[in-house]
């Protein structure tokens, strides 16, 4: 399954859309969906953070208030960084280390990598995935007790339960205030945006809001700024708030995303361009479709064709893939035409292709290693690739 091209927060996503999960070592799943600033809850928690061996037919995630098997395989706690694998036999992943030894065994329908020493996942409980967290031994940190839930940010993860409702936890289950409709995402730089009455606004991790709801939209923070929308005149358009709720850059935009590097995309007439933490725009709007910068490139799209251009707007590869994503240690995942059929590679900062577009899918290096689906015969099977492509571990 493919992963969703998300490229940047525009407009809320609505969680009837085709928010998925992958099936495999860490993709989002998909069509193409139009980039979304004010996600949802229901996309937080299902889009892109989880990996999925089953889901539901409309790729989102299900659960059931039914008990899950919840017995995993204990052992020692990891010394390096574990990789999340689906285990094609088992129908279910597991967690392997650096040289591809499995290190927790295959038993969750779901799982994401471990951040702070902590992971979700899912067990399958009588009619669906239930979400809980693990400790890199294997054992339970938090029991899967719950519909939904997000990775742990600023110490504290947003889960959904069964009745509905939405809460935050800390790494020992305690709860910040009540299970609420309020909540909207998990925090970032120590806030998370609230919706009260149709509006938005932003809370801190007492549980005090900040920020009062008055907002159409709001997105996390980054970089000190959160893009946020407002109406102007009867158009809703975007601009950028401080912590303190105040305006950095007015309401003026089509679109908005967050900020890295210093730059934030924006979009103008139709065009999208990036502008400085004070509202300056340093790359005109030129772009039909753009990432945020990583690691002083960002991924555009001009002509219909992918490249990457610097801080400075100038290319640093001209338009030339099919699709292009962000860089992650080095290297980025691209995408081309191979024979008519849709092939993953990665290329570094100097343009050159290191490992040629024969994936079936892809994603990102982490630690040292990336998610790939190895193309054999008809099928395709899931494996961890190193940077030069040796391939570290594979499903049989």
């Amino acid at each position: 399954m493919r992963r969703a091209k998300i490229l940047i927060l525009a407009a809320v996503r609505r969680p009837t859309e085709n928010v998925s999960k992958s099936e495999g070592v860490g993709m989002n799943n998909g069509r193409r969906l139009k980039p979304a600033l004010g996600m949802t809850v229901l996309a937080l928690l299902t889009a892109g953070a989880i990996l999925a061996a089953g889901c539901g037919s409309d790729g989102t995630a299900t659960g059931s208030t039914a008990a899950a098997d919840t017995t995993v395989s204990a052992g020692a706690a990891a010394s390096g960084p574990l990789y999340p694998v689906l285990v094609g036999s088992k129908k279910a992943f597991g967690y392997v280390d650096k040289s591809g030894a499995m290190v927790i065994e295959p038993t969750f329908t779901s799982a994401t990598p471990f951040k702070d020493g902590v992971a979700l996942v899912t067990m399958n409980g009588a009619s669906g995935a239930m979400y809980g967290y693990i400790r890199t031994d294997g054992t339970w940190l938090i029991e899967p007790n719950f519909y939904a839930g997000t990775v742990f940010s600023d110490g504290w993860a947003l889960v959904q339960t069964f009745d509905g409702k939405y809460q935050y936890i800390d790494v020992n289950d305690a709860k910040l205030g009540d299970p609420s409709d309020a909540y909207s995402a998990p925090f970032s730089e120590g806030l998370a945006p609230i919706k009260v009455d149709g509006k938005y606004g932003y809370m801190d991790t007492k549980g005090k809001t900040v920020i009062d709801p008055k907002f159409a939209e709001a997105g996390s923070f980054s970089q000190g700024l959160a893009a946020v929308a407002s109406d102007v005149d009867g158009v809703t358009k975007y601009g950028y708030i401080d912590t303190k709720g105040g305006w950095v850059v007015e309401p003026q935009y089509e679109g908005a995303g967050r900020y890295s590097d210093g730059l934030a995309p924006v979009m103008v007439n139709g065009k999208w361009g990036y502008i400085d933490t004070k509202g300056t725009m340093v790359i005109q709007p030129q772009f039909d479709l753009v990432e945020p910068f990583a690691e002083g490139l960002a991924s555009v799209q001009s002509a219909g064709k992918f490249g990457f251009v610097d801080t400075k707007g100038q290319w640093a590869m001209g338009p030339q893939f099919y699709w292009a994503y962000g860089f992650s240690e080095g290297l980025a995942v691209i995408e081309q035409q191979v024979d008519g059929v849709e092939r993953y590679g990665f290329v570094d900062k100097t343009g050159q292709v290191v490992i040629e577009p024969k994936f079936a899918d892809a994603h990102a290096f982490k630690d040292g290693l990336a998610g790939v689906q190895v193309v054999t015969g008809d099928t395709a099977v899931w494996a961890l690739i190193d940077p030069t492509g040796k391939v570290v571990w594979q499903d049989k």
